[in-house]
């Protein structure tokens, strides 16, 4: 899925930004999957709310800078999507549509 060259790049260059949009009673879930992704792919940082922002910090603008800025958007699907997942998707879908070769929506 998020084997290519863009996800295990050689040696030296930037690692894969993936953004990891969840919804909060699947928090757990989520970090979960952020550890996984780094034990399989190291090369890939895994951008996760609660671990890149800080309290009382302007995290809005902070969130969509985050979508802007990675190669890679995950969303994890739980029992329903929040109100702030659905904001991140089309954020995320607005990227997709700007950058179609190389942004990946997932």
């Amino acid at each position: 899925m998020l084997r290519s060259n863009r996800v295990l790049p050689a040696s030296g260059a930037e690692p894969m930004r993936l953004f990891l949009s969840y919804h909060t009673p699947d928090r757990d879930t989520a970090v979960a999957l952020k550890s996984a992704i780094g034990a399989a792919l190291p090369h890939v940082d895994v951008f996760l709310d609660q671990s890149h922002l800080k309290y009382g910090y302007n995290w809005q603008p902070a969130l969509y800078e985050a979508i802007d800025n990675s190669d890679a958007f995950i969303t994890l699907i739980g029992n329903r999507l929040g109100n702030w997942q659905t904001a991140e998707y089309y954020a995320a879908h607005d990227k997709k549509v700007s950058k179609a070769d190389t942004f990946i929506l997932l």
